[in-house]
């Protein structure tokens, strides 16, 4: 085991339990999780040079298409800015900003936005594409330059980082007095993680910590956060159960007459899921993206801690 110990709380190796054995030439690397954090990590560990080579220009992410990134902006903007539009203009910093989408709806949608992400040619993008404000590089690295933020928005990218801990610090030194962080990671303690196992949506090399709601509380208490709120939703690909990989794979053992009953008689009691709108009419455009947001804000379903969750999301305020 490595010697370094947990990277949310820092605690001895010894304290580090198998979670998830390496199976598959897939997945070339074992999980462990903190007995006293509850965080999840990668061993063997990356470097940070390592990490850092992976979001260049083959990085899965950058090849979607521009409707899927938009809907995934929609969503993820539905859930976690949305609420907090009120009051006027607020400056917000999109950490992981990738090639520009969610970063453009926000400042479609009025807010000063200044965009992060490690990949020199995704920022590239975002700014001749959007007119992204958008900086190539660590957090750490601009932050004595930023101004103070109201929000700094971290979707899909703590999973991604060699220390957490250290991210959220430099986190709270650039938010403004009150202001929040926003959180989308996958939920380590949802139902499909414990179905999936090792085949679980979340799992994969560009995931090196991974988070249930008491590890991703206990790390922002440990950074200073106050007032912090944990919820679950799912991916809206994924929001209905005939479109789950995981449930496939159950099928998968039945005869192919079981498997296209049961598929209709599941369809028919759940239902398409609640973001089925989002995914059966995608926006393929700025502009639609924001119509969308207009329209689907009063019917944004009810966010809860479920089970069901694929995704974990937090808010906290600065102190």
């Amino acid at each position: 085991m490595d010697r370094a110990g947990c990277t949310g709380c820092r605690r001895l190796p010894g304290k580090l339990k198998p979670a998830v054995k390496a199976r598959f030439p897939e997945l070339p690397f074992d999980l462990f999780r903190c007995a006293d954090c509850g965080l999840v990590q990668q061993f063997p560990r990356a470097s940070v040079a390592k990490v850092s080579s992976r979001y260049d220009r083959d990085y899965y992410v950058f090849h979607e298409d521009d409707t899927r990134r938009f809907a995934r902006a929609v969503q993820q903007y539905l859930i976690h800015l949305r609420p907090l539009e009120s009051g006027g203009p607020k400056r917000l910093l999109d950490l992981g900003c990738a090639r520009g989408h969610f970063s453009a709806l926000a400042k479609h949608r009025g807010w000063r936005v200044t965009g992060i992400d490690l990949s020199g040619e995704a920022v590239s993008h975002a700014v001749a594409t959007f007119g992204i404000d958008a900086r190539a590089g660590m957090l750490a690295r601009h932050a004595s330059t930023l101004p103070p933020f109201d929000v700094v928005f971290l979707g899909d990218v703590i999973e991604h980082v060699p220390d957490p801990r250290d991210l959220l610090k430099d986190v709270y030194r650039v938010l403004a007095p009150r202001g929040s962080v926003c959180i989308d990671t996958p939920n380590w303690g949802g139902f499909w993680r414990r179905i999936g196992r090792s085949r679980w949506l979340g799992i994969n090399p560009f995931h090196i910590n991974l988070f249930d709601a008491t590890a991703l509380t206990h790390l922002l208490e440990r950074c200073g956060f106050r007032r912090i709120e944990t919820h679950a939703y799912t991916h809206y690909q994924y929001a209905s159960l005939n479109s789950r990989p995981e449930f496939a794979r159950l099928l998968s053992w039945l005869p192919r007459f079981m498997r296209s009953r049961i598929r209709s008689i599941l369809t028919a009691a759940a239902g398409a899921g609640d973001w089925a709108d989002l995914r059966d009419h995608s926006p393929a455009t700025l502009e639609q993206a924001s119509d969308f947001i207009h329209r689907a804000a009063r019917d944004l379903p009810a966010l809860r801690m479920s089970r069901w969750g694929d995704n974990l999301m937090a808010t906290a305020l600065r102190a």
